[in-house]
């Protein structure tokens, strides 16, 4: 059963703080998977570019060396895939942590709780919905086969990988 209690205002000003800190680590980890997302991203879309625009009569460079040429090529994608999509990851679950931590702040806050600052009970300072709204799942062809960085890195990188071995 919860106690009905009152926070002070030496605990108010803490919680303050602590949000605040919080908010801007968050904000960092949301921005920094923005900038490795367009660093390889960009890598990705000169090779896609370089490949379309091309002349056909000239050799593209792994073409020159033959299987080997092509198979470095795809390591070097691969590895620009790989090191991007885990360094997003690695943002992007201290993003959600930090997240963790805001959400338990605006609990405490009672931003969830209908009618706390409303005296005819109606009203909610946060949707319902977002109560415990991080998501836990963390496995890799979840995160891959939904809307992000990390899943659009992966199809930039397939891209090229065709590019490679099919032109």
């Amino acid at each position: 059963m919860k106690e009905n209690y009152q926070l002070s205002e030496e605990k108010i000003d803490l919680l303050k703080h602590i949000a605040k800190i919080q908010s801007d680590d968050l904000k960092y980890h949301r921005d920094f998977q923005h900038k490795i997302f367009v660093w390889s991203s960009n890598i990705l879309l000169i090779i896609i570019g370089s490949l379309l625009i091309s002349k056909q009569s000239q050799s593209i460079i792994w073409i020159t060396y033959g299987f080997l040429g092509r198979l470095i090529a795809t390591f070097t994608v691969f590895v620009i895939v790989i090191f991007s999509i885990k360094w997003q990851t690695r943002h992007r679950i201290w993003h959600e942590e930090h997240r963790e931590v805001i959400n338990k702040i605006d609990n405490l806050f009672h931003c969830y709780e209908k009618g706390y600052f409303d005296p005819v009970g109606e009203i909610r300072i946060f949707p319902e919905r977002w109560v415990n709204s991080v998501k836990k799942d963390r496995s890799v062809i979840k995160r891959l086969t939904s809307i992000n960085y990390g899943s659009a890195t992966a199809i930039l990188g397939l891209l090229v990988f065709a590019m490679i071995w099919f032109s």
